[in-house]
């Protein structure tokens, strides 16, 4: 008896704690506004279920004769089902829109990433799965996958990003494993890493990072144990699946992480006070597990990529989704980010491009690791969110970012200087930019020799584009028409053939 009574305990412990990757709902966090088919949001917006291949485009404009490969996005576009929608835009089924550029053509394919729920959703017309925000109707939790470690059988629903690892195309979300996929965006299965780290009950960045010196890939999960939950940095050397445990940081609650930063040698975890601390009040939907606590600072977390030893720093609270990038300067760590004084945005993405009140600035954290004092400071107050870089440029010193331009008549792209005062603009009134890629030139020298591409909502006509900017002066190239309207969506990645 006394065993069987162990036995419940440790089962209702496993099952509270594991619950974050469930989650609730918290009246501490706003509700999500729901989604409707009104003339301000149409639900096109959102939702395409149209699938293409090889639908040739005509261009407007030059493109560069150097710009060949699959330039390819990837987001939500299933956002309601027959009996329900999503709660959070974030938990939108993934598809994949992909351009490819050859001989100075272009054709276009869409395809849905073909996970477990994409086919539950094909077979049922139904949203009933556990997500960012999403409770399924009956809990996806298994005691004994959870003791025995084992993958998740699933196929994710990876909306987020999208990589390449060990010469594979992946997207990725905030939980394992990766999707592969191929250059005809046809779904090939999960990517199962080479190791013994965590596979399943964990959470991820969907923004791995390449160190472009070394060519390694590097992230952290989280890893929440029996007895102990640990931030787990890891790297996967050049050709290899192998996850290579780097570091492990003991934590008691666990934070919303979305990104990190390389910076040097060092690498920097941003530990925001939006913390998940009591699991047993947790029951619907991983994000409301999280709750803010505006009075606790924010921690740093710095570790040494070559000998694992970490530190920690502490802010004033702000919350933040996307790093911009870091690097060492004279004794400190420098890191670029997009910040917020709280994470209210998370309760107002439903109503993206059309975000209220985003309150977001570029912010620098300056870290000091002989003094052990972190601060932080705005370098600007413009709205911008999905910053990108050169990535030759991750961890280094760098001059530049691009970004989504938030603006009440039109979302814009902004070429940032962090070294100076000028800042270049595109911008057309009625036009919603999604986040801006850029694309080094093979043999280009500056940091800003390359092109920007954008796939752009024309919300006037209807329709969607995708523009080709010169890097360096932000003139317009290109532009090349759609098929359809795009749903708006979060992240894309170049493929080059040059690589």
């Amino acid at each position: 008896m006394q065993d069987q009574t162990m036995l419940k305990t440790i089962r209702i412990f496993l099952i509270s704690l594991l619950c974050v990757s469930c989650a609730s709902h918290d009246d501490s966090i706003p509700g999500y506004p729901a989604f409707h088919d009104t003339p301000m949001s149409p639900l096109y917006y959102y939702q395409n279920l149209e699938e293409v291949k090889d639908v040739p485009l005509t261009v407007q404009g030059r493109i560069p004769a150097w710009l060949e490969g699959e330039f390819v996005r990837n987001g939500p576009a299933i956002i309601k089902g027959k009996t329900q929608s999503v709660r959070s835009w974030f938990d939108g089924l993934g598809k994949l829109h992909g351009f490819t550029f050859e001989n100075g053509d272009v054709t276009y394919t869409c395809q849905f990433l073909k996970s477990t729920v994409y086919r539950n959703f094909e077979t049922t017309g139904e949203l009933d799965f556990d997500g960012f925000a999403q409770r399924a109707t009956n809990s996806s939790f298994s005691l004994v996958d959870f003791i025995l470690d084992k993958p998740n059988p699933d196929i994710t629903n990876a909306n987020v990003t999208l990589s390449k690892i060990n010469n594979q195309m992946v997207a990725m979300t905030e939980i394992p494993l990766p999707v592969v996929f191929d250059k005809n965006l046809n779904t090939l299965g999960s990517f199962d890493y080479a190791d013994s780290l965590p596979k399943n009950y964990s959470f991820e960045s969907a923004h791995i990072l390449k160190d472009p010196q070394s060519n390694a890939m590097w992230n952290y999960l989280i890893k929440i144990g029996l007895f102990e939950t640990t931030y787990q940095i890891y790297k996967i050397p050049p050709g290899s699946s192998e996850r290579q445990l780097v570091a492990s940081i003991p934590v008691s609650t666990i934070s919303y992480m979305h990104s990190f930063s390389l910076a040097g040698k060092y690498f920097v975890l941003v530990d925001y006070p939006l913390r998940a601390k009591d699991p047993l009040k947790i029951s619907d939907g991983f994000i409301d597990a999280f709750k803010w606590y505006p009075s606790e600072p924010t921690k740093i977390h710095v570790i040494n990529r070559e000998t694992g030893v970490y530190q920690s720093f502490f802010t004033p609270p702000f919350f933040s989704f996307h790093h911009i990038n870091g690097y060492e300067e004279n004794g400190k760590l420098i890191v670029d980010l997009i910040a917020y004084p709280t994470p209210d945005i998370i309760s107002k993405v439903n109503k993206y491009p059309f975000v209220p009140d985003p309150d977001n600035t570029i912010r620098r954290l300056e870290i000091n690791l002989a003094q052990g004092t972190a601060n932080i400071h705005q370098l600007s107050s413009e709205h911008t969110e999905f910053p990108r870089i050169n990535e030759t440029y991750i961890g280094k010193n760098y001059q530049y970012s691009y970004a989504v331009h938030i603006r009440p008549s039109g979302n814009g792209i902004i070429k940032y200087n962090h070294k100076g005062s000028k800042n270049l603009y595109w911008f057309n009134p009625g036009c919603y930019a999604n986040e801006p890629v850029f694309v080094p030139h093979p043999q280009g020298q500056a940091e800003d020799d390359g092109v920007i591409l954008s796939v752009v909502n024309d919300l006037n006509k209807k329709t969607s584009f995708l523009l080709i900017l010169n890097g360096k002066d932000f003139k317009e190239l290109a532009r090349i028409q759609a098929p359809h309207f795009i749903p708006f969506g979060f992240h894309g990645q170049f493929f080059s053939r040059f690589k």
